[in-house]
């Protein structure tokens, strides 16, 4: 009981006061929060993308399972959601937001700082590279189901993917880090490429916004957003998927591809986040089920103060 209080009160505590602090400015003042969306899009999150994957230092053969992981159990999770989704017998909006939530980790905001508190320094840059490979599937696959959401065709759904920079911002990492360019050179390695002092630091700076906006985003959200139970039962459904059957899956799938140790601890907890903010962000810019999307990002956001308590005690 008393490790489940300290995980509360020292990891989880401080990210809710933030999105708190963004619940208040949300209720008291009028903030444009398809704008900030917009930003956090097109400039914060790039930024975040393009050091994450630049900066991780892992070996290529793990970096290809820790991204597979993610992948397949994305995948794993997308189709029980779509599965669910036709057994509740829910509408072709509302389907889509079901689906695009269960696929969005928020691996960034929640997940990065979580399992820095929780398992050390070294394990937030293991948590930075699981946020990338869920990156590729938000970016992609996200984008595609949040288009789709307001009765967009599947063509101009794909199109959309293309029209966000969160993808070229991955392409532009992965070349840099196969490269062994750094955005700083490392303490150790104080001779390695680097990018140019000016661009290095404007990255570094428009990365460091990411989190915390991400962080008051949500707050917003759910500070400007009326929680309604008209669409209480998907909610709840889309909730346990996340916070129950996606540890389950972590477990199981990280059986199947061998990845132990820390790697296994930060795996399974990652994907056991709640809905991304992204997810809200892109609901928003796409004009998807906004009302649906925040629902299930408030509930697993709350629900994941015990399950994720839980969770460490039991992968730790």
């Amino acid at each position: 009981m008393q490790g489940l209080l300290t995980t509360i009160f020292t990891v989880i505590a401080p990210i809710l006061l933030i999105a708190g602090i963004g619940a208040f400015i949300g209720r008291r003042m009028q903030v444009d929060r398809r704008a900030l969306s917009s930003i956090l899009i097109y400039l914060f999150m790039p930024a975040l993308v393009i050091e994450g994957i630049t900066n991780a230092r892992v070996g290529n053969d793990q970096l290809i399972r820790m991204m597979f992981f993610i992948f397949i159990s994305c995948a794993i999770l997308a189709m029980i959601g779509w599965i669910i989704a036709k057994g509740l017998r829910l509408d072709f909006m509302t389907t889509n937001a079901f689906i695009l939530c269960v696929l969005m980790i928020n691996a960034a905001n929640y997940g990065i700082p979580f399992n820095r508190f929780a398992f050390g320094q070294s394990a937030e840059q293991l948590a930075v590279v699981y946020y990338v490979a869920s990156a590729v599937v938000g970016n992609t696959l996200g984008v595609y189901f949040a288009s789709r959401g307001n009765s967009a065709t599947a063509r101009h759904a794909m199109l959309n993917i293309f029209k966000v920079p969160l993808l070229y911002a991955m392409i532009i990492g992965f070349i840099l880090n196969q490269l062994g360019i750094f955005i700083y050179a490392p303490a150790d390695m104080p001779d390695a490429p680097a990018l140019p002092l000016p661009l290095a630091r404007m990255i570094d700076i428009l990365s460091d916004a990411a989190v915390p906006t991400m962080l008051v985003l949500l707050g917003i959200l759910l500070g400007q957003s009326r929680f309604t139970t008209k669409k209480i039962m998907p909610m709840l459904a889309a909730s346990a998927v996340k916070l129950l059957i996606a540890p389950l899956i972590a477990i199981v799938v990280m059986a199947f591809l061998g990845l132990d140790g820390l790697v296994r601890q930060v795996g399974i907890i990652q994907l056991s986040m709640p809905v991304a903010v992204l997810t809200s962000a892109l609901a928003t810019e796409f004009e998807g089920d906004i009302e649906f999307v925040t629902g299930v990002i408030f509930i697993t956001t709350l629900g994941s103060v015990i399950s994720l308590s839980v969770l460490v005690m039991l992968v730790g």
